[in-house]
């Protein structure tokens, strides 16, 4: 069973770095996906979006109604590219100036 205590691991050990769009490179689910290309990953008892677990886990909970949208725009799972968004398609954020 995977719980808090061992998902960060199995995501990580489930997961590749490959380029992407942004200067450093997206985490990229290689297990079960659904017909959109999302990551699929049993949490808490429930299939849930392996961004959405990775969120979970590295931030905090997910306030109802909101999205977890990439900044890279991609089916990817680092938590650094992660970030709430509104309700509606979910939209890639736009980066911040460096």
């Amino acid at each position: 069973m995977i719980d808090r205590t061992n998902i960060k691991q199995y995501l990580l050990d489930h997961s590749i770095e490959k380029a992407g769009p942004l200067a450093t490179p997206c985490l990229v689910w290689t297990g079960n996906c659904n017909f959109e290309g999302y990551g699929l990953v049993r949490y808490e008892g429930r299939t849930q979006k392996v961004h959405r677990v990775a969120y979970k886990v590295a931030v905090g909970p997910i306030p109802q109604g909101k999205f977890i949208c990439h900044h890279c725009d991609i089916f990817c799972s680092m938590t650094t590219f992660l970030h709430r968004g509104r309700s509606g398609r979910p939209q890639a954020a736009p980066l911040m100036a460096s």
